[in-house]
């Protein structure tokens, strides 16, 4: 199981989505009827600068709200300049309205590759 984690991280991906094949699919609109529970949903950041620092971000979305709703600070994200601007507050309530998949991508003029991903 170890090396399963080792190989995800290597390729970016989640273990799920090693063994499946299935990568995250752009940002879709899923109708509420077909809507999984949110307290069930992961926020995925993935960050590789060009420094050559690889970070992986895995927060479960009641934690996220918790967290917004306490005015809380989230370290793993704050203290990277790449995602000093994300706006998690808009991420959520675009998955309240029912978007999922990668929500957010950004790569710098400086070399720096950012991906948000609700799944």
């Amino acid at each position: 199981m170890a090396m399963l984690a080792a190989i995800a991280d290597f390729f970016s991906v989640s273990i799920d989505e090693l063994i499946r094949g299935e990568r995250p699919s752009e940002a879709r609109l899923v109708p509420s009827e077909e809507r999984k529970d949110l307290d069930k949903m992961l926020l995925k950041v993935v960050v590789d600068s060009a420094q050559g620092d690889r970070v992986r971000v895995n927060l479960p979305l009641p934690l996220v709200k918790l967290g917004l709703e306490l005015g809380m600070q989230m370290p793993q994200i704050n203290g990277m300049e790449a995602l000093q601007k994300l706006d998690l507050e808009t991420i959520l309530r675009l998955v309240d309205s029912g978007a999922i998949g990668k929500l957010v991508e950004v790569e710098s003029a400086e070399g720096d590759n950012v991906q948000v991903v609700v799944e």
